[in-house]
């Protein structure tokens, strides 16, 4: 899963090779959790945009938009057959920048999960990939919100978590982002990252809580 993730080294954003210009007042974040209005990058209806987002998926047909709070994430595996995403799949897809995300490890013998950093080895910034929705409320408000797409982890990454997020190479965002794309090409995309790509340390259990959010968070849990 993916359930915290970061983009507070925001100088490093290369807008360019996300194609689109820069947005002025990005503003640093070491703790996004679910619910966060989030930086995305889609293809809007004159070209390429950069939005904002709220995080955790609110289904078009949905009654009651708490719903959200369950969708945070969706199985790149399944989500072109889920009703809460298979529209979304097809023609709504976007990347979220990122400069790493966090993950719970499992402990044999104790009841709090360790978590770890995990970030790009050359200290970038990663699209994680996404879908977005649009849903509109009774009395005509519209709100737009996306999930992060999670498939089965690397081997690098084995020994911390079961899964990750899907993370989009430079190279397939023009597919990734278009619309022409079919699902099943769409669904090629969803692959694990490669081993080399990530490096990964354990942190402290403040990154628990969300309003611990600066860049002491991320640094490398001292003995």
């Amino acid at each position: 899963m993916c359930g915290r993730y970061s983009l507070g080294k925001t100088d490093r954003l290369n807008w360019g090779r996300f194609g689109v210009s820069a947005v002025p007042g990005v503003k640093p974040r070491w703790n996004i959790a679910p619910a966060s209005d989030v930086l995305a990058i889609r293809d809007g209806r004159t070209g390429r945009e950069a939005t904002l987002l709220r995080w955790g998926l609110i289904p078009s047909w949905a009654k009651d938009p708490s719903i959200g709070n369950r969708l945070a994430n969706a199985r790149a595996e399944s989500a072109h057959e889920k009703p809460a995403f298979r529209s979304a799949f097809r023609s709504r897809r976007c990347v979220l920048p990122a400069d790493g995300f966090y993950e719970w490890q499992v402990v044999p013998g104790q009841k709090r999960k360790q978590p770890w950093r995990v970030e790009p080895r050359d200290g970038g910034v990663l699209a994680l990939g996404a879908l977005w929705e649009a849903w509109r409320s009774p009395d005509g408000e519209t709100r737009e919100t996306c999930t992060i797409l999670t498939v089965p982890v690397n081997e690098a990454l084995r020994h911390i978590h079961g899964r990750m997020p899907v993370i989009v190479a430079p190279h397939d965002f023009g597919a990734w982002l278009s619309r022409e794309t079919t699902t099943e090409e769409a669904h090629t995309l969803c692959r694990p990252a490669p081993d080399d790509l990530l490096g990964a340390w354990r942190i402290s259990l403040a990154i628990n809580a969300p309003t611990n959010d600066d860049e002491a968070v991320a640094r490398p849990l001292t003995p």
